[in-house]
């Protein structure tokens, strides 16, 4: 998913540093998954400020200064969209369209209507 939204929102990351991020990032069980979506860009963000060693050099060298800027830009609003579109179907919240309409402003129309 997180390379399908790199994709349609500007392709900044190689595929290889979304692996990175991810093998860094996720370490508990997947079973929500709008909230690990969340924890993802929210985790991910803070290891895109710095360059990233991984197994025998560098993962993110490739980026050069503004690019890190603009793919820091597209995390942080991924960070709120997907805050905003876990926290419509959190707990006692049963907004499942509008959390739609969110997930699909951040992986576009091929987001499904129903799980």
């Amino acid at each position: 998913m997180i390379k399908h939204w790199n994709r349609i929102h500007s392709g900044y990351l190689q595929s290889y540093h979304i692996e990175v991020l991810a093998i860094n990032v996720f370490d508990a069980d997947l079973s929500d998954m709008p909230w690990q979506i969340f924890q993802f860009f929210s985790k991910a963000r803070t290891q895109l400020e710095n360059y990233i060693w991984y197994g025998t050099g560098l993962a993110d060298d490739y980026l050069s200064w503004s690019d890190r800027q603009e793919v820091l830009k597209r995390f942080d609003t991924a960070i709120e969209k997907s805050r905003n579109a876990w926290h419509k179907t959190y707990g006692d919240n049963h907004d499942d369209k509008g959390a739609i309409e969110i997930w699909r402003q951040i992986f576009g129309n091929e987001f499904p209507a129903h799980g």
